[in-house]
C-alpha cells in the first residue's frame, strides 16, 4: 500500500501515538475499496483479518481518529471513509439490493457553492443521497 492516502493514514496513526499494523493497514485498505459498508459487513468480510473484537475497536479508533464516519443511506447504518480520505461524493443507492454508487457531482458542488452565498450562508457539510431501485433489480423486475 503505497498511496497518497495511506501515508497520509499513518501519519495520522503515528501522530496519535497508535501502531501502524498490518491489520490497520489492511483494514484501511478494505474500506478504500468496498465503499459504504455496514458495520455487519465490515466484520463479516474481515475475519480473516483480526477477530471481533479487534474488529470492532478498530471501527471505534478509525472513527475517533476521524477516518471513517457513519452515514444513514437508504435508512441503514453505513461505514465509509471520510472525505479526508476519499474524494467527496453522493450516492445513489437500491432501495431493494442494497447496492451504493458513488457519484462526484462537481456541477451541483459548484452551484450549492453558488446558492449558499448568495443566501449569506456558510455551508460546513452536506450529504445527497437518491434512492430508487438499481438497474439490475429492474431488469429482474421486468424479466
Amino acid at each position: 500500500m503505497a498511496s497518497a492516502m495511506a501515508d497520509k493514514f499513518h501519519a495520522l496513526l503515528r501522530e496519535h501515538g497508535r501502531s501502524i499494523t498490518r491489520s490497520r493497514t489492511l483494514l484501511f485498505e478494505y474500506l478504500q475499496q468496498s465503499g459504504p459498508v455496514s458495520p455487519r459487513r465490515f466484520m463479516e468480510d474481515n475475519t480473516a483479518v483480526a477477530d471481533r473484537a479487534s474488529l470492532y475497536r478498530t471501527l471505534i479508533l478509525f472513527r475517533d481518529l476521524g477516518v471513517v464516519e457513519d452515514r444513514m443511506i437508504a435508512g441503514k447504518r453505513l461505514v465509509e471513509l471520510t472525505d479526508s480520505y476519499d474524494a467527496h461524493h453522493h450516492h445513489l443507492t437500491c432501495e431493494q439490493c442494497g447496492k451504493s454508487i458513488a457519484l462526484a457531482m462537481p456541477e451541483i458542488e459548484k452551484a450549492l457553492g453558488i446558492l449558499s452565498r448568495a443566501q449569506g450562508f456558510e455551508v460546513s457539510g452536506h450529504i445527497i443521497e437518491a434512492t430508487g431501485v438499481c438497474a439490475d433489480c429492474k431488469a429482474r423486475a421486468h424479466a
